[in-house]
């Protein structure tokens, strides 16, 4: 006994796998060409000479009475890393009864405790900021003989 034979029928709303694939490619290509033009816009968002980091140390320690210099290095744009004037930075403390920050940039221990220091620089992009910085306020003893 013979098998009927089935014939399976394209309809023109069917696509081919050729054509699949063609359609496949395309959509990758168009895919790749919205993301290429989504970062280069981005690119010409962020002037090169811009400020687009801050980095700072990742615990500053202090006594009672003393200062300490929080040194703090900016990123550029293009990559290039540069120091700030301190009085171009904007601090802040989260405990002013701990610890402080001057106008140049110096951290004063007022009392024992922790607190922690915040920093931020404003741009012509934005505001640029940098993650809270654990500050820790000590007392020196010292033994007499």
């Amino acid at each position: 006994m013979r098998r009927p034979r089935v014939l399976k029928e394209r309809t023109s709303q069917s696509p081919s796998l050729t054509q699949l694939k063609r359609m496949y490619m395309r959509s990758q290509h168009v895919i790749i060409g919205v993301v290429s033009l989504v970062l280069s816009a981005c690119a010409r968002l962020v002037p090169p000479d811009s400020i687009v980091a801050l980095e700072g140390p990742q615990q500053v320690n202090v006594n009672v009475g003393a200062t300490q210099p929080l040194k703090l290095v900016a990123t550029r744009g293009d990559g290039r890393t540069v120091k700030l004037p301190a009085r171009t930075i904007r601090y802040a403390s989260s405990d002013t009864s701990v610890a402080r920050v001057t106008a140049d940039g110096r951290v004063e221990g007022r009392r024992l405790g922790r607190t922690s220091i915040s920093a931020s620089v404003s741009t012509p992009v934005g505001l640029v900021s940098i993650e809270p910085i654990p500050v820790a306020v000590g007392a020196m003893m010292v033994a007499h003989k």
